[in-house]
């Protein structure tokens, strides 16, 4: 037992690390000042990792290899241009620079020679966990701890309800969503129940999640998810597919988005604060030509901004993270989602280009990559997508020089 936990002791940490990252899936018993100051270790030992091997990471052949470097430095500059134009304290930000070490995991897979698989099953766990939760949670509501109210809000019920069901806010929204375009994409490759099985689950879990942006942008992604897929036959699969799941919501549109279309409706008017929070935060992104480029940071007003007047950068997208590290921040997930959809396609697996598809739907609404565990999946993915690019070029190498010598 002991020798087969330190065989996978690597698999063991960044599960742990996925489950610390998402606060244990939004625990309610969750600490957040043990956690910060466990952070600092945890992002430490990663940051020394690295350090120690930089003589690994010099051998990456990757188009995305300092992309990493690129999300720090932007965020860096965020801090010292928040810290210049609105007197933020260093301080204060020293959460946002230690999480922003998140992105140095794309070395330490490589250091760790994670595997795609290895990073699909820890994935696929931590998903089936979430589901599990969701649904224990939604049987036995009284006993829910998992995306709860703070109980210091004096608040009457345990969540709030959307469609007739409570919607708990568990931490792992994108961890699911990862999960389930996989799965969609193995089973567009050929029926097999055990795929069928996976991906009904994480269908249903991410409709539990109850956002209605994402199940719009997922919707939408799978939909048109033939279009990203070269070969004729599995195209097929991906096409029958679609018409199969269009033809299970429309049958059942009103049990399952019946009351979440009428309340989309009813907000759809002026006063929507998403509408009032675009216009509050843009009109500060564009006040200056340095918060354009470089961001705000985060200063002492927003407190105000988000809890009093109810603003919250984190419900209007990518001009929300635009307000926060500016437009090179904006540019640079544009440009990531050119080389993994565009540039790049013929490498990369089709549910790495649905997981980017349908996110940057989404990243009006949702940004992708706001947080620790969501820093971990974007990087992850982007590793990932490196891993086939550079297997893509070894074999183009090899063929070509396999020209030359038969020449």
């Amino acid at each position: 037992m002991i020798n087969l936990l330190y065989k996978h002791r690597n698999k063991i940490l960044i599960f742990f690390f996925i489950l610390f990252t998402t606060n244990f899936f939004n625990y309610s018993g969750w600490d957040p000042t043990l956690a910060g100051w466990c952070s600092y270790f945890i992002y430490s030992y990663i940051l020394i990792v690295v350090l120690k091997h930089r003589c690994i990471i010099k051998k990456i052949h990757s188009p995305f290899k300092y992309w990493p470097i690129h999300y720090m430095a932007l965020i860096a500059i965020s801090v010292i241009s928040g810290v210049v134009m609105h007197e933020t304290s260093i301080f204060s930000e020293k959460g946002t620079l230690t999480v922003s070490l998140v992105f140095l995991t794309y070395y330490y897979l490589y250091i760790k020679k994670i595997s795609e698989n290895d990073i699909i099953i820890l994935f696929t766990i931590a998903g089936l966990c979430i589901f599990v939760i969701q649904i224990f949670q939604l049987a036995f509501p009284q006993n829910a701890v998992f995306g709860t109210f703070d109980p210091d809000e004096s608040r009457s019920d345990v969540a709030s309800m959307r469609n007739g069901i409570y919607r708990f806010m568990i931490g792992g929204v994108f961890v699911t969503l990862f999960c389930l375009y996989y799965y969609w994409s193995k089973l567009c490759e050929g029926f097999k129940m055990t795929r069928f099985l996976m991906c009904t689950v994480f269908l249903i879990s991410m409709y539990l999640f109850l956002t209605r942006q994402i199940m719009l942008a997922t919707i939408i992604t799978l939909v048109l998810s033939s279009f990203f897929v070269r070969n004729k036959k599995i195209r097929q699969y991906v096409m029958l597919s679609s018409i199969l799941l269009c033809i299970i919501l429309v049958a059942y549109s009103e049990t399952l988005f019946g009351s979440l279309l009428r309340q989309t409706s009813e907000e759809a008017s002026e006063d929507n604060i998403r509408l009032l929070s675009f216009s509050f935060y843009w009109n500060k992104i564009i006040s200056n030509p340095v918060s354009f480029l470089f961001g705000n940071g985060h200063p002492s007003a927003l407190m105000h901004w988000q809890y009093d007047l109810r603003l919250f950068v984190s419900d209007i997208g990518f001009v929300g993270e635009m307000y926060y590290y500016g437009l090179l921040w904006i540019l640079l997930y544009f440009f990531t989602i050119y080389m993994i959809i565009v540039k790049y396609r013929r490498s990369i697996p089709l549910y790495l280009k649905l997981f980017t598809f349908g996110t940057f739907i989404n990243s009006i609404l949702v940004f992708p990559y706001r947080s620790a565990y969501e820093y971990f999946i974007w990087i992850s993915m982007i590793y990932i997508c490196s891993l086939h690019i550079s297997c893509r070029n070894r074999k183009t190498r090899t063929f070509d020089t396999a020209d030359i010598n038969a020449k």
